[in-house]
């Protein structure tokens, strides 16, 4: 995703990250992008939470932008990232 512009995310806007997985999501789709963002959320968990915590702000936006068929089976509201 470093292709696309989703490198040094801690510098970024959020404008700017999300420019970034819109673009990758043309090249790749929503679903692997969601997986890649959630496995850079796994890995700052405990070393730097703040950054955790905006991995975790796109993972959101991305499965609320691409909600339903063809990126998504379920909608958002039956997804683990929804929260009431």
């Amino acid at each position: 995703m470093g292709r696309h512009g989703y490198k040094h995310t801690e510098t970024l806007t959020e404008n700017q990250r999300h420019n970034a997985i819109n673009s990758a999501v043309g090249e790749y789709g929503a679903r692997p992008v969601l997986g890649k963002i959630g496995l850079l959320r796994t890995l700052h968990k405990y070393k730097k939470p703040e950054l955790s915590r905006k991995y975790y702000d796109n993972m959101v936006w991305l499965r609320k932008k691409y909600d339903g068929p063809p990126h998504f089976k379920q909608p958002y509201e039956k997804s683990a990232l929804f929260r009431k």
